[in-house]
């Protein structure tokens, strides 16, 4: 009757892992806790990976506590699903000491469990161990996908190393590995945030090259590095193409635009791209109106406004947003 019950809940708790009902998945573990089910390394691997997908780190651990005490095996699953669950939590330490244990035990790492790490190391910022894990990589012959790469130049974005970033690119091309859109996004971002535009703009064309589709994150990257460079000629005109092609606007690349017009001193557009947010039902905050305000301050005709008055929305955007900047008409 134990048997049964123990292959019972394993295969309920495997279906609910891999259907998405983790939380049944984790209440189902405390069920079988109740009736003293003998647990297997399989059930318990479903449960941690629940609780990765939970976002509950903490429980994955005290499960790999529950294995060790019950002399249960720790496999590939139980590793990488744990590790999985601290890179989600930001627990890079408790990652890191995890792989630690998992190369004393000999337990193979393949690239799921190396994905993890980097992931880890990417939420930190921890750009250095992100290469250092992509070199063991290699050394122990573990297949790098995009997933490695991605995670890998998104610790190098959050570093600010773009030429790290670049290197990996290289390094995708040699090991036959395609970029994606979060490649590129990435290092894009990763070169914008350092002052490097051109090199931002190179990769967008290079993703047109490669026929893969831009979306917010690509030119709100994009633009914020022409922005941040004083290129705000080449930012505007990015923000138009992204109009034409209607990707949907956020809050950052709308505000960069409008930083882009203050810069050259273009405040009806400034105000137009304003009226636009509000039109298109896009969130603005404090620098959507400090910015328009900016725009407005640099130009002597900043106040010569009736034109732009009128073409204020009038709701309450307008009202408690970029109204309190200007003079009565």
């Amino acid at each position: 009757l134990v048997e049964s019950n123990t292959i019972t809940y394993d295969a309920t708790m495997s279906a609910c892992e891999k259907g998405g009902e983790w939380q049944t998945a984790v209440q189902l573990l405390a069920v079988m806790v109740q009736r003293l089910v003998e647990f297997e390394t399989t059930t318990l691997n479903a449960a941690i990976s629940a609780s990765e997908k939970c976002g509950m780190w903490e429980t994955g651990l005290q499960l790999i506590s529950e294995m060790t005490l019950s002399k249960l095996q720790l496999d590939t699953i139980t590793y990488s699903a744990a590790i999985s669950a601290c890179e989600k939590g930001g627990e890079l330490l408790t990652a890191l000491g995890l792989f630690a244990s998992m190369r004393g035990s000999d337990v193979e790492m393949n690239t799921i469990t190396y994905n993890a790490v980097i992931s880890a190391c990417e939420k930190s910022g921890a750009w250095r161990q992100s290469l250092e894990f992509i070199r063991l990589m290699i050394t122990q012959h573990v297949e790098l996908d995009a997933t490695t790469y991605n995670a890998a130049v998104s610790a190098c974005e959050r570093g600010g190393e773009w030429k790290q970033a670049l290197e990996l690119f290289c390094q995708m091309t040699c090991a036959h590995v395609e970029p994606n859109s979060i490649t590129y996004n990435a290092g894009i971002s990763a070169c914008g945030a350092s002052g490097q535009w051109r090199k931002a703009l190179e990769l967008c064309g290079m993703m047109t090259a490669s026929m893969l589709e831009k979306d917010s994150v690509t030119y709100s990257a994009a633009i914020s590095s022409c922005e941040k460079a004083g290129e705000w000629r080449t930012a505007l005109s990015l923000f138009c193409e992204m109009q034409a092609f209607t990707i949907e606007l956020h809050v950052i690349t709308c505000n960069a635009a409008i930083r882009a017009c203050a810069q050259g001193g273009k405040w009806r557009a400034a105000l137009e791209h304003l009226s636009l947010m509000v039109d298109c039902m896009v969130e603005t905050d404090d620098e959507t109106f400090s910015a328009a305000a900016c725009a407005c301050e640099k130009c002597d005709r900043a106040y010569d406004m009736q034109p732009s008055h009128a073409a204020l929305p009038e709701n309450r955007y307008a009202e408690k947003g970029i109204r309190r900047f200007l003079p009565p008409c």
